[in-house]
């Protein structure tokens, strides 16, 4: 049984983490995690595998916001029940006119985000912007 004010509020929660254009320097959107949360994205990216909450912050989120716009982020669907949110958007690849669709399953427990898998739909421009960033980096 769906609880409507339960899934309102964790949906909420999750539109939250986009508000704030997820800007990795001013971490505001902290506080809406859970000490054990976990996120998992493809092995193919430098920031795949599954990291905790420590490595999300302090690493994760800084690769993504380097090589993804969060200003040209647009929501596409933000769907829920009760624990669970699946949240689509499409995002600008830094310094090029492409964007990629990303697919993010949240789970919420107690009013905290404890788990993300993040899926990515065409990702090719953006592990080419991946590759071309890591060269300019390596002159």
């Amino acid at each position: 049984m769906t609880d409507q004010l339960l899934t309102d509020q964790n949906k909420a929660l999750v539109h939250s983490f986009y508000a704030g254009g997820t800007n990795s320097e001013a971490k505001e959107y902290g506080e809406i995690f859970h000490p054990e949360f976990k996120v998992t994205a493809p092995d193919y990216l430098p920031w795949g595998g599954t990291s905790n909450l420590k490595t999300y912050l302090e690493d994760v989120l800084l690769q993504v916001t380097a090589v993804l716009d969060f200003k040209r982020c647009e929501i596409i669907s933000l769907i829920g029940e009760n624990d669970a949110v699946v949240i689509v958007i499409d995002i600008g690849i830094m310094d090029t006119p492409h964007t990629v669709r990303i697919s993010e399953h949240w789970s919420i427990q107690k009013g905290k985000a404890i788990n993300l898998w993040v899926a990515y739909f065409e990702p090719q421009q953006l592990v080419e912007a991946i590759e071309k960033n890591a060269a300019g980096r390596d002159i």
